[in-house]
This record gives C-alpha cells, structure tokens and sequence, in this order.
C-alpha cells in the first residue's frame, strides 16, 4: 500500500532588517524577530527570553526611519529538515525517509551556522552560539536551543503546500506593514497628548491646583476637554480618567507628600526628570540602545506615577471624585 508522506504547515518565519540605501543586511543587537502563528515574537538569544515583540518591533521600525524588514533570506535547502519520498525505480510500493537532525543516540544534531556556515557550539545552561567571533550571529541563542537554531527558512516551493506557507507569509507582511502606519499616525496624535499631560504633571506637582476652583481654569490647564460637568444641583463632577480626576483623588497624599518629601512627590520628579531626558535625546536627533533606554525610563516612572496617584485616598468636599 502506498502511504504519502504528510506535509505540516509552517509556523515560524523569520525576520531580518536591512538598510534601505543599501539593501544590506542591519543585525539588531541581541534580538531576533518571527512571524509565529500570525503574530509577531521577539527573542533575545542571550537571556534566553521570549516575548511579544509588537512594541519593540514597532519603535524600531518607527524610530529608525532609514531601516526596513523583510522576509529572512531562505537558507540552502538541504539543511531545512523535510520529509523527503524516495521511489523505488521499479514496483508499485514507495518508501518515505525523514531526513532529520538527530543522532543515534537521540540528540539532536545541531546545524552548521546559517550565516557563517561554521559549527556552532552548545552549553545546557547558555544555549547555542556560533563559534566563529567574526560571524553576525555571534552571541547566545534564546530558549529552545538546538530547536530553534536548526530552523531554516525554505527555499523555493518545492510544492503547492510550500507555496500557500509562502503566499501567507506575504499575507501576514501586508498586514504588518498597514498596522506600522497605523501605529505612526497613532504616535503623531499621542505626541501632543503627552506633552499636555507633562505640563499638567507640572502643574500638580507644584500645588498650584488647589488654588483653582473654576472648572474652565482645570480644563485650560490639564489640556482635556470637558475635565468637568454639572448636574442639576449645580454639583461639579470630574470625568473618569481625566487628569483632574487623578489629581483631585490623589490631594491629601500629595499635600502630605509636599510637605513632608514622600513618594509621590519622588515618582512625579522622577517622571518630569525621565520626560526631560527623552526630549533632549529627540531634540539632538539620536537613536540608537541609549535612546531605548531612556525611553523606558520615562515608562517605568510614568507606571510608577500611575500607581501612586491610583492608590491615594480620594478628596472629599467641594468636588465630588
């Protein structure tokens, strides 16, 4: 009886970045991008992490404007591990021969470097790396470890089944491409909204709001249209996630805090000093792992300033919060 081999869709593509002027190949330091199961994942192969990459993957793109993405060049095929049918040259039965990369003894048998071509190197606790310090590659690979180092990339379809992984792989960078331009424009709107939202911080954070008591004055200063309504009895109320609303919930903790230098007053100069910082580095036109850095100061102080005003205890009295 005849029994054809059964093919299995592929899952993983892999993602390279390249600099538009030239065309050649730009390695980002420490990560590795894939297209897994219609979602985008980062790796960083040297502390053996893997995770959702939509928002490193788009600040790099959106950040560094003279970088592109593609499709990872395919590797030979040879070294893609395939079931491969092999036809006897006379009878009707025919044989199926998967070609892996396993030893005898069960190990799997790692594949030379894909870039290099050098034999690469493997520890229990490190992982695997190539062992050529002239390769591009050089440093650990992410949790998986021979699984995921032998991945390659097919060549050309050798099949219709290899054609349809090819043609939703296309597919899928369409539909990147168009959630990258929507994340742009999102980012060009969301640029005025945090500079508002600072020069609110500001202005809390200098106790200045407690002088304040017309709502059209709150409006003005936090920079958020309609911060206020009144209801019949002409009792002001602040609207759900507004500025004022935290800033009016968070009063007795940060008149304590100004008074007497605790956390929140630290969490809002933290945040101001972690805002400053991102803006030079904008305004100098840098990028680069600094930049990066600094950016995720200022998200960790803005959480932490989240956190601080959420857990105040709210004001009672004129305004109802």
């Amino acid at each position: 009886m005849t029994t054809a081999a059964k093919t299995y869709p592929q899952r993983e593509v892999k993602i390279e970045f390249f600099v538009k002027a030239t065309g050649e190949a730009a390695p980002v330091d420490r990560f590795d991008y894939f297209i897994r199961d219609g979602a985008v994942w980062r790796d960083n192969f040297r502390t053996c992490e893997s995770q959702m990459a939509v928002v490193g993957f788009e600040d790099f793109i959106m950040e560094c404007p003279e970088i592109g993405w593609r499709v990872a060049a395919p590797a030979s095929a040879p070294e893609r591990p395939r079931l491969e049918r092999h036809r006897p040259a006379q009878g009707p039965s025919m044989t199926t021969t998967p070609t892996n990369t396993r030893s005898q003894g069960g190990a799997e048998t790692l594949l030379p470097c894909p870039f290099c071509g050098t034999a690469p190197q493997e520890d229990k606790m490190l992982g695997v790396w190539c062992s050529n310090d002239d390769c591009s590659i050089v440093g650990q690979v992410f949790s998986g470890g021979a699984r995921h180092w032998n991945t390659r990339a097919l060549a050309a379809p050798a099949s219709a089944q290899e054609a349809r992984e090819q043609e939703h792989a296309k597919a899928q960078d369409a539909a990147i491409r168009t959630m990258l331009r929507w994340e742009r424009e999102k980012t060009a709107v969301l640029h005025d909204e945090n500079r508002n939202l600072r020069e609110a911080l500001q202005f809390y954070a200098d106790g200045n709001h407690f002088t304040m008591h017309d709502a059209n004055e709150w409006d003005t200063v936090s920079g958020e249209p309609a911060n206020f309504y009144e209801d019949s009895s002409n009792t002001a109320t602040v609207e759900d996630g507004s500025v004022a609303k935290l800033a009016l919930a968070a009063t007795p903790a940060l008149s304590a805090a100004v008074q007497q230098g605790e956390a929140l007053t630290d969490a809002v100069v933290d945040f101001l000093e972690a805002q400053d910082a991102l803006d030079n580095r904008e305004f100098q036109g840098i990028n680069g792992e600094d930049y990066f850095t600094l950016r995720r100061r200022r998200n960790l102080a803005r959480d932490d300033l989240a956190a601080a005003l959420a857990s105040a205890q709210p004001k009672t009295g004129e305004f109802n919060v």
